[in-house]
């Protein structure tokens, strides 16, 4: 380690500068390294033959949905996988859990008892798979795993929103193969284009054709669901609408540099402050969006490093941002235990 430092420092570099580029360095190793492992690129048949794929999700019944290249996807009975492959999708499955009905959901919903007590709504991932996406150079695929949702992303989540008390738990998690739509191609080329200038002409539909190709017409109509897409365009973190039920987030980014450099795969938490941000940080971030709130007025803020953004980003919720977002949890609440209960009466 001497050896590699004191050349820096002869130059002029600080220590504590050069420590904070390792540092930063490390993290986006780690991050890449948990993205490689998740990618399923061989499986074995029962025939001894190799199929070179990326897995996509189950299908109906008793299917698989593999992605052998860009224009060619295919559907495989689970009796032609070899057992190893079948181990595979065993614990894949277990791991990404099973979509609940409006009873089950109602369950999991948690009225507060008094003004400050906790409130506890059902959130749902969906991953979306086969899309694999083109920024200078960097090849983006999705890379976040259901062990990584769980042990990370959600529990961050959870943390941010703690001091409003809204706590979310986790209903499923769904491999979504990516939809096909009118011109697949040119619609990824565009979002790959898409800058947050107001005359690119790619920016127009670019929400629209992010949710188009996630399959966000599938979305549950009452319960809280993120989706988990490569890329969402330059400079882009997530989005979501106001007061209602989806987010999105992208897997990669180029926010943290404006920009100026290729994107690399997002931080799934980070120690606060906060510096790059992570996905964990823009999953509650939309969800705050999601739950009635919408970006500081820079002009007026007074308090700063806030969750909603403004100037100087961070974790902070405002007592008006907190009364806010409890009375849209209450809301959202109550449209899951309506739904359970408009599905429960006998017609």
């Amino acid at each position: 380690m001497k050896r590699f430092v004191l050349p820096y420092l002869r130059l002029g570099i600080s220590r504590r500068s050069l420590l904070k580029a390792m540092n930063c360095v490390l993290l986006a190793w780690i991050v890449m390294g948990q993205a490689a492992a998740e990618e399923t690129k061989e499986w074995k048949t029962t025939k001894g033959e190799i199929w070179q794929a990326e897995y996509l999700g189950k299908g109906d019944d008793d299917y698989v949905i593999l992605q052998h290249s860009p224009a060619k996807r295919q559907s495989y009975r689970i009796e032609e996988f070899s057992q190893e492959a079948k181990d595979f999708l065993t614990r894949r499955s277990a791991a990404l859990g099973t979509p609940l009905d409006d009873q089950k959901l109602a369950k999991m919903v948690r009225l507060p008892n008094n003004a400050d007590s906790t409130i506890r709504l059902p959130l749902r991932f969906i991953l979306v798979h086969g899309i694999v996406m083109n920024k200078n150079g960097v090849a983006m695929r999705m890379w976040v795993s259901p062990q990584q949702v769980k042990e990370s992303i959600l529990p961050e989540i959870n943390r941010i929103w703690e001091k409003a008390n809204i706590q979310w738990d986790l209903e499923c998690m769904i491999d979504r193969p990516f939809e096909e739509i009118a011109d697949s191609k040119n619609a990824i080329a565009s979002i790959e284009r898409s800058t947050r200038d107001g005359m690119n002409v790619d920016n127009a539909r670019r929400t629209e054709r992010i949710g188009a190709l996630s399959g966000v017409k599938q979305s549950h109509p009452s319960i809280h669901q993120i989706y988990l897409f490569p890329f969402l365009g330059s400079t882009y973190q997530g989005f979501a609408t106001i007061g209602g039920n989806v987010a999105f987030l992208g897997v990669f980014s180029d926010k943290a540099s404006g920009g100026k450099k290729p994107p690399t795969a997002c931080l799934l938490t980070e120690t606060e402050p906060m510096k790059f941000g992570s996905i964990g940080r823009t999953a509650g971030h939309e969800l705050g969006h999601n739950l009635g709130l919408l970006h500081p007025d820079r002009k007026t803020q007074k308090e700063f490093h806030r969750l909603m953004g403004g100037i100087k980003h961070g974790y902070n919720l405002t007592a008006e941002e907190i009364t806010t977002a409890r009375k849209h949890a209450i809301l959202r609440a109550e449209a899951i235990l309506a739904a359970a209960k408009s599905t429960s009466d006998p017609k």
